[in-house]
């Protein structure tokens, strides 16, 4: 068994990898409005706001180098300001 500890550390050192948000490879979001990390989850914030695309198709999530450290198809039209979450939670495989 990996103690608690050990697994907040590591969700601590990716929170601390997580650079900006990537959207439709276009639009960068730096300012986050949560980025932390309890319990072993990543947890994160922020907003797109109305006019920056009219729907949201890619996100990634990038390194301080743009590097993709993930990256997803989505589809999220945008007609107003549009708060998006994400968690990963890190867990012990067995």
């Amino acid at each position: 068994m990996i103690r608690a500890e050990f697994i907040n550390e590591i969700a601590q050192f990716i929170e601390t990898k997580i650079d900006k948000v990537r959207i439709n490879d276009i639009y960068d979001i730096k300012n986050f409005t949560i980025k932390s990390v309890s319990e072993g989850k990543v947890n994160m914030a922020y907003m797109i706001p109305n006019g920056a695309v009219t729907k949201v198709t890619n996100m990634a999530l990038l390194d301080e180098h743009d590097l993709v450290i993930a990256a997803n198809d989505v589809y999220i039209p945008i007609s107003s300001d549009t708060d998006i979450s994400h968690t990963f939670t890190i867990v012990e495989v067995v």
